[in-house]
């Protein structure tokens, strides 16, 4: 099922097993037609690791991913560890039958590289780039870029509510017990 929420609060676990960290994300969930708050929340437990499949993401890549109408034959590309990876759509199909419209992992592919057929959302896939690739950083200007939405920031403004952010992430990557988030 496809939600609409809002971030309420972040925790993060530490361990020394697998996996080292467990980022718990509340959300309060949005009527997706007004945007409004409902009475509803959730906690999402999730971590990174390579193969699990993005599950949180920002409303407006959503709004454009699912905007695009990919068909068998199409090709693509998907950025994955700093390296665009160019692929075909083979077909769509729900990825739960229970979720028939869910785009979650709706398009089954195949990478050009003649690897197995898997799945992908459409907010993993973007229209090719005729253009050679390049290194990481010139790949991910490529990368669809957040626009700020005014709603959505504190009544001092963006910019200011930016620098302070940035200021707090710097005081904290110092700190010991970030050490684990210093590097990917």
């Amino acid at each position: 099922a496809v939600e609409c929420a809002t971030v309420i609060g972040v925790s993060i676990s530490f361990s020394d097993k697998q996996p080292p960290r467990v980022i718990n994300v509340r959300l309060q969930l949005l009527n997706p037609d007004t945007l409004e708050a409902t009475s509803k929340r959730i906690s999402v437990k999730f971590h990174d690791i390579d193969g699990i499949a993005d599950f949180i993401i920002l409303k407006q890549y959503y709004d454009q991913a699912v905007q695009r109408e990919w068909k068998a034959g199409d090709n693509f590309r998907c950025f994955i560890d700093d390296t665009w990876w160019p692929g075909t759509i083979v077909k769509r199909e729900a990825f739960d039958p229970r979720h028939e419209t869910s785009p979650f992992q709706c398009y089954i592919i195949r990478w050009d590289n003649g690897e197995n057929e898997e799945r992908l959302s459409p907010w993993d896939i973007f229209e090719c780039d005729d253009s050679p690739s390049e290194s990481s950083e010139s790949n991910l200007t490529k990368m669809p870029s957040y626009q700020p939405v005014a709603d959505e920031w504190p009544s001092h403004g963006i910019d200011e509510e930016r620098e302070r952010l940035l200021n707090g992430f710097d005081t904290l990557i110092q700190m010991d017990i970030t050490v684990q988030f210093r590097a990917p």
